[in-house]
């Protein structure tokens, strides 16, 4: 069928023909085709040899003859050399585009090398490397695909440099490059065509472009020697352009980064030994290789279970060019900065190491890179505090903490939310007390309005009242241990900018900062380094009362308990079964409510702002922690308090009352709160979905997750993102939740019959539960979840 297409394009009008043949005949200029170069020259190419072996006989191969022969002879005048020179390329390049249009892959390779062959300067021009690409993209055989790499490099020899294009003229080149780079590599058994193209563009002035990502496929994809040759020319040949174009300099640092990503390359590719050895010789040139290619190579190393004497030497190989300081700070420099690479290895004890080393000079304080990374990593590998693993938000927060507090070292302000968020990783992961109370005083104190607490002289709160030498002394450090508030009762004095902040009624206005206290405080406690939870929980009541208008300035609350460490059935009201709602007189509510209209201007001068305000997520977190405890039943005054503050309930307040219910055994109470969440409409009923919902969940039981997400978004359905994820098991629903909250604790307690009763009379109020104990998993079963 090829030759049926040739003949067809030969069978063109007589005019055209005629036309061109003309026009190159009149041409006053050097030809594309010499007479030194004709027909049966070409075929005696060996570049060319396995093409006439594919096709023996050429169609065009005549005309071609006949063309280079007669028409195009070499012409004795040199009037019109410019333009003329020009108009060839064009003419050239518009047979090329007429050879692929019509499927001639062969005959346009001929007259490629042809035109190449000539001398003429192709310019590199969008359509001339267009059709290079849909030769590429063709289906044509190795032979021809090779045949076609080399006349490829040869018109890359003949472009011009980088210096002599303009910046749209290099946009289009490197656009174009970058393609036949691509297909080059996709398609390319042997990749030394690819690198050589690398070499001469490398001294043309490509070399970045080149050195992105050719450098590392190279390394990958060819042997060892050719690799260490490869990069070696490579870089002799940028060398000797920026010595052309006097930027040595900057070839200096391109040439640091081009080894580094070899070093990176090698040490990826499991070749350690040469990645060392290109690192010494490195070093011994004077080349600086990048700290991510120390830190890469050190994994590996260590991965490979090397020695700790083997990275050692690797990171202090960085700096073994000499330094203008004394011995004994450059040795102390060194393990510093040594120190953060050891940590993203993961040696964590190598790092300590490394730091106790470092203190040598106290002239030569550690850097602000070396802490937040040694801080970051102290708190990613979990060793400064008994906590539980971070999470992401957790981590990143954290080394966002650590500049910031190098920052405030600096004194440097960079915004009080920002400052907010230090204090609170550094309260809640690292119990640096010390380190909180300086960054109150050196930044935030200046900058925020902070005020006292207004219950400081109530005499239930002797527990809380501190000296000023005991929290603004030394004795508050990491540990938290000393410097905690003793019980004995003082007179309170004025508090001084950024004395006893924490303990003794200086808190930052912001609800972020406010709950960070609250949690540092029951977090010591639980840890017994501070005051009791009970001490913590009546402090916080008082000040949510003094918010809500309430408790200690207001009305006492009926049945009010004082010790709320208490055991469980001491102070138990009667008829404290499904709900402790307590219960104000008719007196005691009008009382309230004239109470809150005349002192709502007074309320709002003396309150917190109302960003501060406590909402029902601060009371869950005492729940939770008194719930956790040996006797649960005490997270039962804290909701009592809440419902009588009028704080608005949420569905997580209700789960953990369902574990407190249960794990009091409480079951006919937990029984009435789900019946009272039910009828409250806190919880949704699932079987009454949306069909919106519906058909989503069925698409994606159909289609799968992430074609139904596109189909969704094509639909331009609201919110299709958040259901769409709440299919697929990433948002929570609130109902369910629940439902897993009582079976959950039912089983976990033992009580499987009543669990099974519970999902039975859920089934019957139409509820969608499996009984949990028919399957393996003790939740639900996903499929009615979903």
């Amino acid at each position: 069928m090829s030759t049926t297409r040739v003949w067809s394009y030969t069978h063109r009008p007589l005019f055209d023909i005629a036309h061109t043949l003309h026009s190159l005949h009149t041409l006053k200029s050097k030809p594309f085709f010499t007479s030194a170069r004709t027909w049966n020259q070409v075929e005696d190419d060996p570049s060319t040899r396995p093409l006439r072996q594919r096709y023996p006989t050429s169609p065009l191969s005549p005309i071609f003859e006949s063309i280079s022969s007669e028409y195009l002879a070499p012409s004795t005048s040199t009037s019109g050399s410019g333009s003329g020179s020009t108009y060839v390329s064009r003419r050239g390049s518009d047979l090329l585009r007429d050879a692929v249009r019509e499927e001639r892959y062969d005959d346009a390779l001929i007259l490629h090398r042809e035109i190449l062959a000539s001398g003429e300067s192709i310019p590199p021009s969008i359509t001339y490397i267009s059709i290079i690409l849909h030769i590429l993209r063709s289906p044509t055989p190795p032979s021809s695909r090779a045949a076609l790499y080399a006349s490829v490099l040869d018109w890359f020899t003949l472009l011009p440099s980088r210096s002599s294009l303009s910046n749209s003229e290099y946009s289009n080149l490197k656009t174009n490059l970058h393609n036949i780079k691509y297909l080059m590599t996709q398609y390319m058994d042997d990749l030394h065509p690819l690198a050589r193209m690398a070499i001469i563009g490398a001294g043309k002035g490509y070399g970045r472009f080149f050195a992105k990502d050719l450098v590392r496929t190279v390394v990958y994809l060819t042997e060892p020697g050719y690799s260490e040759k490869f990069y070696r020319e490579f870089e002799a040949a940028a060398s000797a352009c920026a010595e052309r174009e006097g930027s040595s300099e900057a070839f200096e640092e391109r040439r640091a980064v081009w080894r580094s990503r070899v070093v990176v390359a090698y040490a990826m590719s499991g070749r350690l030994a040469e990645a060392q050895a290109i690192l010494h010789e490195s070093v011994n040139e004077g080349i600086i290789i990048q700290t991510y290619a120390y830190s890469i190579l050190g994994r590996h190393l260590k991965l490979k279970r090397e020695s700790t004497e083997a990275i050692e030497e690797l990171f202090f190989l960085q700096h073994s060019t000499p330094l203008r300081i004394a011995p004994i700070e450059r040795k102390a420099r060194l393990k510093r900065e040594a120190a953060p690479i050891f940590l993203t290895t993961h040696s964590l004890a190598l790092a300590l190491r490394t730091l106790r080393k470092s203190i040598i000079s106290p002239s030569a304080p550690p850097s602000q890179t070396y802490l937040s990374t040694f801080l970051s990593s102290c708190l990613t590998n979990n060793r400064l505090s008994p906590i539980r693993r971070l999470r992401r938000k957790a981590m990143r927060d954290s080394r966002r903490s650590a500049q910031l507090w190098l920052m405030s070292e600096m004194g440097v302000y960079r915004g009080r939310r920002e400052w907010e968020g230090v204090v609170w990783v550094f309260w809640r992961y690292f119990w640096m007390v010390g380190v909180c109370r300086a960054l109150v005083e050196r930044v935030l104190a200046p900058h925020v309005f902070v005020e006292h607490w207004p219950y400081r002289d109530h005499p239930s709160h002797d527990s809380l009242n501190s000296s000023p030498a005991s929290a603004s002394g030394t004795g508050m450090e990491e540990g938290g241990g000393e410097g905690m508030p003793t019980t004995r009762r003082r007179k309170w004095s004025p508090i001084l900018p950024g004395e006893e902040w924490v303990l003794s009624g200086r808190l930052v206005p912001s609800s972020y900062v406010t709950t960070m206290v609250w949690e540092a405080l029951m977090a010591l406690s639980d840890w017994k380094r501070g005051p009791s939870l009970g001490d913590v929980y009546r402090a916080f009541r008082g000040e949510a009362e003094r918010q809500f208008g309430r408790g200690v300035g207001g009305v006492k609350l009926p049945g009010e308990v004082e010790n709320y460490e208490g055991e469980g059935g001491e102070g138990e009201a009667e008829g404290f079964g499904s709900v402790d709602t307590p219960e104000l007189g008719a007196e005691a509510e009008q009382e309230l409510e004239l109470e809150q209209e005349q002192d709502s201007t007074s309320a709002a001068l003396i309150c917190t702002p109302p960003s501060a305000r406590f909402d029902a997520s601060h009371f869950v977190r005492f729940m939770i922690a008194l719930g956790k405890t040996k006797n649960p039943w005490r997270a039962r005054f804290v909701w009592r308090d809440l419902r009588s503050l009028g704080v608005r309930e949420n569905v997580y307040v209700w789960n953990v009352m369902i574990r407190v219910y249960i794990r009091s055994n409480k079951l006919g109470n937990a029984m009435e709160l789900v019946k009272e969440m039910l009828g409250s409409g806190l919880v949704r009923d699932i079987s009454v979905d949306d069909t919106r919902e519906r058909e989503e969940r069925e698409m994606v039981k159909e289609v799968g997750f992430r074609e139904a997400k596109w189909a969704l978004k094509k639909m331009k359905m609201k919110e299709s993102d958040v259901s769409v994820r709440a299919i697929n098991g990433y948002v929570p629903r609130a109902n369910l939740v629940t439902l897993q909250v009582l079976m959950g604790e039912l089983e976990r307690c033992g009580w499987v019959d009543m669990a099974r009763e519970v999902g039975e009379t859920l089934s019957e109020m139409g509820y969608s539960v499996v009984d949990s104990s028919s399957s393996s998993n003790t939740n639900t079963n996903t499929e009615n979840i979903r």
